[in-house]
């Protein structure tokens, strides 16, 4: 599971169950824990109700992840939609859509720092979330600028792509707003090229 590993995990796949490797830091063990709070509270007002009404309505826990993804996709798709026909919009919409990212940005940071991951997932079902998870941090960025007073537009995904591949802030823009989005931008691009490293090695470990 990605999200929800703390409240809806399914079993381990039958090669991986075997017991959590411990991780003898302290440190990194209680960074760990307190990620894992914090995933617990960004997440649990949206993704723990419906995960639970997934399971309710008798769908597999593993494929939650897909579902809630699609859903993510298409209200990024309405607030770009809705962004492009009303400017004024652009902010309220930058806004909503950092929801997403701090989800994804709390879950890779986990990632990161809890040796039990490697009992929830596959690398390659990661992997395909991780491009997944990539996709939406750009269509953030994307709305970041485009909320840019004077200077943003919805259309420019060049900009926001060079943002998220550590490239700084983009031409033509600046103000506070710029500054957010290079910020999400670049704290993304980061944490998904550290996760896919991550991923690759377990792939290549395997």
């Amino acid at each position: 599971m990605r999200l929800d590993d703390g409240t809806q995990r399914p079993e381990p796949f039958p090669e991986r169950a075997t017991a959590p490797r411990e991780q003898p830091d302290f440190v990194v063990s209680c960074l760990a824990y307190a990620l894992g709070e914090a995933q617990a509270a960004v997440s649990w007002i949206a993704y723990t109700r419906l995960a639970k009404r997934w399971n309710a309505a008798g769908g597999p826990s593993l494929y939650f992840n897909y579902a809630y993804a699609a859903g993510w996709a298409g209200v990024l798709t309405v607030l770009i939609v809705l962004t492009g026909v009303w400017s004024a919009f652009a902010l309220a919409a930058a806004l909503i859509a950092s929801l997403r990212f701090l989800e994804i940005a709390v879950w890779y940071l986990k990632l990161l720092f809890d040796s039990r991951h490697r009992l929830i997932l596959s690398p390659e079902r990661n992997l395909l979330f991780l491009t997944i998870d990539a996709v939406a941090t750009i269509v953030v960025v994307g709305l970041w600028l485009a909320a840019v007073p004077g200077e943003g537009s919805i259309g420019d995904w060049n900009a926001a792509i060079a943002t998220f591949t550590l490239k700084g802030v983009p031409a033509g823009f600046s103000g506070l707003r710029a500054d957010v989005a290079t910020v999400i931008g670049t704290l993304g691009g980061l944490l998904l090229i550290g996760a896919g490293l991550a991923f690759l090695v377990g792939l290549v470990g395997e």
